[in-house]
């Protein structure tokens, strides 16, 4: 699979620098797999196992995609911890979550994160089944 910054998908209007940032590497990450990403950035943590990883590489592509940014076109199938994993292993850590909106079958959540190095801030949504918010710990 060859992943490139110059893909189908153009640039829509009004992205953040911060989401630039996060394609890059999801870019690198796509085209390099963990180990390589690791070696380069130190995340994935290496005891995760193979499910945490295909759904980070699963979330990496949407963001190749544009996906998160907007309630409307949230973060699909990746579920409360394969979003969270996508994060980390960008480099994120999570400031504040909420409710953005519910579904019959759904939720979305908005989650704050600030990039551990840089200190920038983004927002996204993330789509996740009713059922799968019972019993997390966020």
């Amino acid at each position: 699979m060859d992943i490139t910054m110059d893909n189908d998908n153009p640039t829509p209007d009004g992205i953040p620098s911060r989401y630039h940032y996060m394609r890059a590497k999801a870019a690198i990450y796509l085209k390099s797999g963990p180990a390589e990403f690791r070696r380069q950035f130190g995340t994935p943590p290496i005891e995760w196992n193979p499910k945490d990883l295909t759904l980070v590489k699963a979330g990496l592509k949407q963001v190749m995609e544009w996906k998160g940014m907007t309630i409307d076109d949230p973060f699909t199938g990746i579920g409360i911890d394969g979003f969270y994993a996508m994060m980390i292993t960008l480099g994120f850590t999570s400031k504040k979550q909420s409710l953005a909106s519910m579904k019959p079958d759904t939720i979305v959540d908005r989650i704050s994160f600030r990039h551990d190095g840089t200190g920038q801030e983004i927002t996204l949504y993330n789509e996740v089944p009713d059922g799968d918010c019972l019993g997390q710990d966020q």
